[in-house]
């Protein structure tokens, strides 16, 4: 009763929301009002969603840490949002990765808490229902279909088309449906800002993959519904990750027309469509890619930029929303501005750590309408941050942080698909070495980009486990994830089509302090052929 109360509360609010497109000078405004505002949003997020809510898996760390609310009020006035989290971080106030996973107990004043991840919900409920989007070992990764949440994030889309001057140029979003939310979230949105997309390819065709009654129900209502308003979405038209050729057949026809187009979609699908239309033999001048889900390297932002296209990336994670929308005047392939209005972010001191090398991202939630509570959370991100003023329209707002060389450090990402190490690791401990011989030691798990800039996960197998089918081995990867969650059976049928999956004879690598781990987060580079 509680999913359809929450579907029920999303559709009742579906149709105003989109029949109230947000203006330029709105969306301007709101991020302004925001940045002046952070220390009060910071204050009411702790208050609201952590000291009073007596379940807050937070309270014990922040009584080991001393930290009373009126200590957080005067703390935040002395030092400031960032400074104050820093303080909060060395006392010990930090949840990590695995931890707000649910997969491992906080631990306060040398006391276990094990705590589940839906403890990490927003106490207020949210106006929309929760979404399995992904998730390991049987453990969806959960999120809320949250049209106010959503809405706040919309004003980053408004400025994002007005610095592209993009407004009135037709987009395609090439991402999947339910129950994977980057899709119909991203229609939406785009709706939201007065531009809702042309069309709408899902990754993958019906006939592969079945999605759930559920998440097939849910995503025909919504879109039905946005019929009744001024900004009715596409119909989702199934797609696979391996037809980029239909993607370069609507931008030459709808060039022709409007001269100019967009496409949503993830970095390695963008990096497919430009080789397809390299292929064909057609630039791809008045193309503008907006890109997400996986880093934007050097090599694919050239890759893109070879055949005359333009490309744009945007980081956000699906549980903190949005986290950082790339700069009008980059300065790196990936230079995005921290969209600190929204999230706070800080790294940990580490003088063993180079000033150029990425260290990880420490989040906190300046929203108290965030469907999940954040406060100096470690989501298994790094990045290169720095401050540094620019005259485009997100600079020009006040949001001068920026953040580059974005990756992963505890999953493992290919085709847009982030799987994270807990199960990777465990089809290399528990799954191969039993059918393939061999110790878990055998096996790794690296991320490596092929010649042609397509992120490729690769498995290491030691040679001494002996011959191997590897073709076999790659079917069994591939099975173990379809026995999973529908998102589970969604990555498998994407990466299938991709054939992201790579086996490499080679001994597993330790990292440069010794260590053998099972998930190599260092990006490696395939070798040319």
């Amino acid at each position: 009763m509680g999913r359809l109360a929450g579907y029920a509360r999303f559709l009742r609010h579906l149709v105003p929301f989109l029949n109230h497109p947000l203006s330029l000078e709105d969306a301007k405004a709101e991020v302004a009002e925001r940045m002046q505002h952070r220390e009060q949003a910071l204050l009411c997020f702790l208050r609201k969603c952590i000291y009073e809510n007596p379940t807050s898996p937070y309270l014990p760390l922040l009584r080991q840490a001393g930290c009373a609310y009126d200590d957080a009020v005067a703390g935040v006035r002395q030092w400031g949002v960032e400074g104050f989290l820093q303080r909060l971080l060395r006392a010990g106030v930090t949840v990590s990765f695995e931890a707000f996973k649910g997969r491992a107990p906080l631990i306060a004043g040398g006391v276990e808490h094990p705590v589940p991840d839906a403890d990490f919900d927003n106490p207020s409920p949210p106006a929309g229902p929760r979404i399995s989007s992904g998730g390991t070992s049987g453990r969806p990764s959960r999120t809320f279909l949250d049209l106010e949440f959503r809405g706040r994030l919309a004003v980053y889309e408004r400025l994002m088309l007005a610095m592209l001057n993009i407004e009135d140029v037709p987009v395609a979003v090439w991402q999947p449906t339910l129950p994977a939310v980057s899709g119909m979230v991203n229609c939406l949105l785009y709706a939201r800002s007065g531009h809702p997309p042309a069309r709408w390819f899902h990754m993958l065709p019906a006939s592969h993959v079945r999605l759930g009654l559920e998440s097939r129900v849910a995503t025909a209502v919504i879109v039905a519904m946005t019929r009744f308003s001024h900004a009715p979405i596409p119909w989702p038209r199934a797609l696979p990750v391996d037809r980029p050729e239909v993607i370069v057949d609507w931008i030459r026809q709808t060039r022709r027309r409007a001269e100019r187009c967009v496409v949503h979609t993830y970095v390695s699908q963008a990096v497919r469509v430009c080789q397809a239309a390299a292929a064909a033999g057609l630039r791809l001048e008045g193309t503008q890619f907006i890109v997400g889900a996986e880093p934007l390297t050097a090599a694919k932002r050239r890759e893109i930029e070879a055949c005359g296209a333009d490309v744009y990336p945007r980081y956000f994670s699906t549980e903190a929303g949005a986290i950082g929308f790339g700069c009008g005047t980059p300065v790196a392939a990936d230079d995005l501005h921290l969209l600190n209005d929204t999230v706070a972010v800080i790294q940990p001191d580490d003088p063993t750590v180079p000033d150029t090398d990425p260290r990880p991202l420490v989040l906190t939630s300046l929203l108290a309408e965030s469907p999940k509570v954040l406060l100096n959370v470690q989501m298994g991100d790094a990045a290169l941050m720095t401050e540094r003023p620019c005259a485009c329209l997100l600079g020009a707002l006040g949001l001068q942080t920026h953040l580059s060389s974005v990756r992963s450090y505890s999953r493992a990402t290919g085709e847009g698909m982030s799987m994270d190490a807990v199960e990777l690791t465990r089809i290399i401990e528990e799954v191969l070495p039993a059918r393939y011989g061999g110790a878990s030691t055998d096996y790794q798990w690296v991320e490596e980009e092929d010649e042609r800039a397509l992120t490729r996960l690769c498995l290491r197998i030691d040679p001494r486990v002996g011959p191997v089918d590897e073709a076999r081995v790659v079917e069994d990867i591939l099975a173990q994830l379809r026995g999973g969650e529908r998102a589970h059976r969604m990555y498998a049928e994407v990466w299938r089509q991709a054939r992201t999956i790579r086996v490499l004879r080679e001994r597993p690598l330790p990292t440069v302090q010794g260590k053998l781990l099972p998930v190599l987060r260092e990006r490696r580079r395939a070798p040319s052929s």
